[in-house]
C-alpha cells in the first residue's frame, strides 16, 4: 500500500504540472549582469575626476569628516562591482555550487592525481573501463579537467547555460548535468570502441552540452553577451552544436562525440520532466527550427559553403 501511494504521488508531480511557473525568476541574465557593470564603470570613471576635485575642496574648506567619506565611497566602488557580482552568481545557488566543486577539484587533481597516474586514469573515463569493472569514471571523469584553459572554458558555459536551466528547474538543474555528463561519457565510450580508437577523456562539456540543448528550447530568446554584444542564447547554442558535428572529422584533442551525448540526452530527459515545460520546449523548439531554416535558406542564396 505504501509503495503504490508513493508511485501516485510521483505521477502527480509530472503529470498534473499544468501550469508553468520557473523555479527561480530572480536569476538574471548575464547580459543584465554586463550592462549594470560596464555603466557601473563608465560612472566611476566619468565622475572620478570631479570626485577627488571635490575632496579636496572639501579639505581646504575644512570638512575633513566630509571629504573622508566621499573618498571612502569613490574608493570602495572595485569592492561593490565585486559584491555585486557575487550576488548575482548565488543567484543560481546550485549553478555556484557546481563552479566551487569544478574548482576545488581541479586544486585536487593538480596536487593529488597527476603525481599518482594510475589512480589519475582510474578516474578518467575509457571504453575499456566497465570491461574492467570500473563504472564510477564516467561520473568522476566528469570533475577532472586537463588545463586551466579547458577548466575555464567549461566553467563559463556552465555559468552562462547553468543558470537558465536551475531558473526553471532549479536544484534539479544538477540532475540534468549529472545524468547528461553521464549518458555522454557512455556514448562517446561506445563510439570509440567501434571505431577502434580507445583513449581517456575527462571534462565536464558533455554534462554542460545537456544544459546547452536544454536552455536554448526551454529560455531560447535569453540574452547572453558576445564581445559586449547581445546575443539570443539559441544563437551561441547552435554555433556550439555547429562546431562539434564538424569538428568530428577533425582530428583534435576535443571529444566532440561526448558533447553530441550530452546533447543526445535530452531524448530521453525529455520524459521525467513535468508536461508544462515540455510545451514550453516545444515552443522553443520551434523558433529554434525556424532559425535553422531562416540561416539554411540565407546560405543557399548566398551560395556559401561553410562545411
Amino acid at each position: 500500500m505504501r509503495k503504490r501511494n508513493r508511485m501516485k504521488k510521483f505521477e502527480l508531480g509530472i503529470n498534473q504540472e499544468h501550469v508553468y511557473t520557473p523555479q527561480n525568476a530572480n536569476i538574471d541574465s548575464d547580459f543584465k549582469l554586463v550592462i549594470n557593470l560596464i555603466w557601473d564603470i563608465i560612472l566611476f570613471v566619468l565622475l572620478f575626476i570631479p570626485n577627488m576635485i571635490i575632496v579636496i575642496f572639501m579639505f581646504l574648506f575644512g570638512n575633513g569628516i566630509g571629504a573622508k567619506a566621499r573618498l571612502g565611497r569613490v574608493f570602495s566602488t572595485p569592492f561593490r562591482l565585486i559584491q555585486k557580482f557575487m550576488v548575482w552568481l548565488f543567484q543560481a545557488k546550485f549553478t555556484a555550487y557546481l563552479i566551487i566543486i569544478m574548482i576545488i577539484s581541479f586544486i585536487f587533481q593538480f596536487l593529488f592525481l597527476i603525481p599518482n597516474e594510475s589512480l589519475f586514469q582510474n578516474l578518467m573515463t575509457h571504453p575499456n573501463h566497465f570491461s574492467q569493472g570500473n563504472y564510477f569514471s564516467v561520473l568522476t571523469s566528469i570533475f577532472l579537467h586537463a588545463d586551466l584553459i579547458h577548466l575555464g572554458t567549461n566553467l563559463l558555459a556552465l555559468l552562462i547555460f547553468g543558470r537558465i536551466v536551475e531558473k526553471q528547474f532549479g536544484y534539479k538543474m544538477i540532475y540534468i548535468f549529472l545524468f547528461g555528463g553521464i549518458f555522454s561519457n557512455i556514448f562517446s565510450n561506445m563510439i570509440w570502441n567501434l571505431l577502434g580508437d580507445p583513449a581517456f577523456s575527462l571534462g565536464a562539456s558533455g554534462a554542460i552540452a545537456s544544459l546547452i540543448i536544454f536552455a536554448i528550447l526551454l529560455d531560447p530568446l535569453v540574452f547572453t553577451t558576445i564581445f559586449i554584444l547581445p546575443v539570443p542564447i539559441f544563437v551561441v547554442g547552435w554555433v556550439l552544436i555547429f562546431l562539434d558535428i564538424t569538428g568530428i572529422s577533425n582530428a583534435s584533442r576535443v571529444n566532440h562525440y561526448a558533447h553530441l551525448g550530452g546533447y543526445m540526452a535530452l531524448l530521453i530527459g525529455i520524459f521525467f520532466i513535468g508536461m508544462s515545460y515540455r510545451k514550453r520546449m516545444l515552443l522553443g523548439l520551434v523558433i529554434n527550427v525556424s532559425f535553422l531554416l531562416f540561416v539554411f535558406l540565407a546560405i543557399k542564396i548566398m551560395g556559401l559553403n561553410i562545411i
